[in-house]
């Protein structure tokens, strides 16, 4: 089932990295094969895509590493 993520669209101007306090964007298939996730899921990634945070349900997952 997939989950509509549009809603977040409007959020991600001003959605920043717990880590880096970078800006977030949509994670690339790369940076997500990286931090092992599945190449079908969503995740959001830090504008240096050194930090990628999934998302789970329609929540992205903003833990600190």
């Amino acid at each position: 089932m997939s989950t509509d993520l549009t809603w977040l669209e409007s959020f991600l101007p001003i959605l920043r990295c717990p880590a880096t306090q970078q800006t977030l964007r949509w994670a690339t298939e790369e940076e997500k094969n990286r931090h092992s996730i599945q190449p079908t899921e969503k995740a959001l990634a830090s504008e240096s895509g050194d930090h990628v945070y999934p998302i789970s349900d329609g929540i992205p997952i903003l833990l600190p590493p």
